[in-house]
């Protein structure tokens, strides 16, 4: 009886852990809340729980392009500099990077970085080639550690005049470790009440 009712509690704990990751969803930070217009300097804004900061180069709004606008963009136009953006939660906390919209007006063009941290430490780190010209291509993540810091560095090669970057897609669900101390919650919850 007693083997029975751990089982049951395993399985009820491993079920709520299931509904975490349900409740857990995707946010696109798609800088739909930085107001301004087209050409004003971008430096950051917090959309979805999440702050955008640009930390190097010169980012500017975009109004006139995007997947939909607003969007950001490196400048000056015509001549652009190495630029990032860093995201995090509001307040600290782990998330996952999925992806990202990037453009360039130049193929093969922009040179991108993708690095995550957590604690300082480098969890991941990924680099490609821009492709498309005037279009949004969606790069995706293929690193699902949690971090708590994501930098994303756009580097222009010669004749780009112009890159942009748009809806960054995020997630909080917890790590398998967080799952794992819920179960043995409900496990000792139900061991309790026996």
């Amino acid at each position: 009886m007693m083997k029975n009712n751990l089982y049951r509690a395993g399985i009820l704990s491993f079920c709520a852990c299931i509904g975490v990751l349900n409740i857990a969803s995707a946010e696109v930070l798609g800088f739909d809340n930085i107001g301004g217009n087209n050409g004003e300097v971008y430096d950051q804004h917090t959309e979805q729980g999440f702050d955008v900061d640009a930390v190097r180069g010169d980012w500017f709004k975009a109004y006139n392009f995007g997947a939909p606008v607003p969007a950001i963009f490196t400048g000056p136009f015509g001549s652009p500099f190495i630029s990032t953006f860093e995201v995090s939660r509001t307040g600290g906390g782990l998330f996952r990077f999925l992806s990202v919209d990037l453009s360039s007006n130049v193929n093969p063009g922009t040179i991108y970085d993708f690095v995550g941290k957590r604690g300082g430490s480098t969890i991941f780190s990924s680099s490609g080639t821009i492709n498309s010209i005037n279009t949004f291509e969606t790069f995706a993540n293929g690193n699902m550690s949690m971090i708590d810091l994501l930098s994303v560095t756009v580097t222009p090669v010669a004749g780009v005049g112009s890159n942009n970057a748009d809806n960054i897609v995020v997630d909080t669900v917890p790590e398998p470790a967080s799952l794992l101390v819920l179960a043995l919650g409900g496990i000792a919850l139900v061991r309790r009440r026996r």
